[in-house]
């Protein structure tokens, strides 16, 4: 128990003598020690002189007692001065020096008093009490800071500072940089030119033309968004907004900003536009349809309806027995029904052969076929009206199938015939060439432009000069097309000599490479 209350006493003793300390004004506490000293040396030293007046001490004793008092006077004089003074100065000095070099968790002891009438006293007790306050507000901004350092690193984005230009060192950024691109904070503060070095090669000459022109020009606000590459190689894209610290001057200082990884977003985006981009295609596609149904019905009722009507009227005329007719006429009313029929045959076998290859269900049936025999019986039953025919044709047996070959035929004759006016000339030429065979049919009509030679070939697509009742469906040359890719060669136009177009067909006699088929079109062009 005796320790425990000698513990509680000491605080208790050190409170009053504080207060003591506090409420006598430093001049008394120096003065009187001094003055009551002093007057004590004052009347050791009378006394010694009067003894030696009345002979009872030897001078030589009163000038040592003299000299002793004196010294102690002065010792006395120096540890008042050194208690009430000189300790508190060097304490309140230390304690400054430490709080300059940072450390505010330095106190007096002043501090834990109450003010009084010492002003030394005093200044240190406000001393004290500026470096607690001190510390309080370092306190607070440290919290304040880490709750700001807290929210920032917790945000999904990436807030930085960095020095003005493209070249700018970042000063500071989020740790979520790394989950970002891959790059730890340290490597990004520490390496002033890795972030325009990870700028993507497309995006990298306009942002730094924007990062320095701003340094140029500030502008208060900065939105821009750019693809950035990852530790990793992946492409980041990034959501940039910064705006510009300006100092007191008004100069710009630094750019403030944080950045938002919006790949998911552009990627969204990209995937959206392509839906987009397949439903313009596809609508584009079905209006290209539409626009083919509706010529294809216009074409066909067109080509079934006028051969259909000379059919039944020819038929009609001959089946009435009462209708006398001479046999010249009969016979003519018969070749007519009959190549009308032939007409209807050929575009309903257009039709079916349009459809199976559609399904994948035609195959040619190969065997050795002598082109010119063949040409010559397609000759025979051409009718071109009133336009002659030129025949160039040398003997030429490929393994082809012989039906396709001979509609291959039939369809060119018939497109020259449409496409050449009135008294011109068609030629039908057959050459063997390295590899196949070269079918030619030349017209002397208006040409095919260039931008059409490829898709002439397409399904219900007809010429430019076509006038839009014409005879036709504008599936011939598709045909013509698809029959030679069947047998592995190829159909295209070139301008025939002297104007209009050559229709080409190659036929390879066997199996041949594609880049073997394209060289025999350049060469026989």
């Amino acid at each position: 128990m005796q320790g425990d209350w000698g513990k509680e006493k000491v605080p208790w003793v050190r409170r009053a003598l504080r207060r003591i300390d506090s409420a006598v004004p430093l001049s008394v506490k120096v003065g009187i020690p001094i003055v009551l000293m002093a007057g004590v040396v004052t009347s050791m030293t009378g006394r010694r002189l009067v003894e030696v007046a009345h002979g009872s001490r030897s001078p030589e004793d009163a000038l040592v007692t003299l000299g002793v008092a004196t010294g102690g006077m002065a010792v006395f004089v120096i540890l008042t001065l050194y208690a009430f003074i000189f300790r508190r100065t060097a304490r309140l000095s230390r304690v400054a020096q430490q709080l300059a070099q940072g450390d505010l968790d330095v106190r007096l002891p002043e501090g834990d008093g109450r003010r009084g009438h010492d002003a030394l006293y005093n200044f240190c007790w406000a001393f004290d009490r500026m470096v607690r306050q001190l510390d309080k507000r370092a306190w607070k901004v440290a919290e304040a800071e880490e709750r700001y350092r807290s929210m920032v690193e917790r945000i999904p984005a990436v807030a930085y500072t960095a020095e003005l230009g493209g070249e700018g060192r970042w000063t500071y950024v989020a740790p979520q940089i790394e989950s970002v691109l891959g790059f730890s904070a340290d490597e990004w503060q520490g390496d002033a030119g890795l972030w325009s070095r990870q700028l993507h090669e497309e995006d990298r000459p306009l942002i730094m033309a924007r990062r320095e022109g701003n340094t140029r020009r500030p502008e208060d606000h900065v939105a821009m968004e750019y693809r950035i590459i990852a530790r990793d190689g992946r492409v980041v894209w990034v959501h940039d907004e910064s705006v510009v610290v300006h100092d007191q001057t008004g100069k710009a200082k630094e750019l403030q900003g944080v950045l938002y990884d919006v790949t998911e977003r552009k990627e969204a985006e990209a995937t959206l536009q392509q839906a987009y981009d397949r439903e313009v295609q596809a609508a584009a596609r079905l209006r290209s349809v539409d626009e083919m149904k509706n010529a294809f019905l216009t074409a066909v009722s067109h080509e079934l309806r006028t051969p259909l009507a000379s059919v039944l009227g020819y038929g009609i005329t001959l089946s009435q027995a009462e209708v006398d007719l001479p046999e010249e006429e009969r016979k003519d009313m018969l070749e007519r029904l009959v190549r009308n029929a032939r007409r209807l045959e050929t575009l309903l076998g257009d039709l079916l052969d349009m459809d199976r290859m559609s399904r994948g269900i035609l195959e040619p049936r190969r065997h050795p076929t002598d082109l010119a025999e063949l040409a010559r019986r397609v000759l025979e039953n051409a009718n071109l009206r009133d336009r002659s025919i030129s025949v160039d044709i040398e003997p030429v047996v490929v393994e082809v199938d012989a039906p396709m070959v001979e509609r291959i035929l039939e369809n060119l004759l018939m497109n020259a015939g449409k496409h050449t006016p009135s008294g011109t000339e068609v030629r039908l030429a057959i050459h063997r060439v390295e590899g196949g065979a070269i079918i030619a049919v030349d017209d002397q009509g208006h040409g095919v432009p260039d931008p059409l030679k490829e898709s002439v070939f397409l399904p219900f697509e007809r010429g430019p000069e076509t006038p839009e009742h014409a005879p036709g469906t504008g599936i011939g040359l598709s045909l013509v097309a698809r029959f030679a890719e069947l047998h592995g060669g190829r159909a295209w136009v070139d301008d025939a000599p002297g104007g209009g177009a050559s229709f080409r067909v190659f036929l390879p006699a066997a199996e041949v490479d594609e880049d073997d088929v394209a060289a025999v079109g350049v060469q026989h062009a």
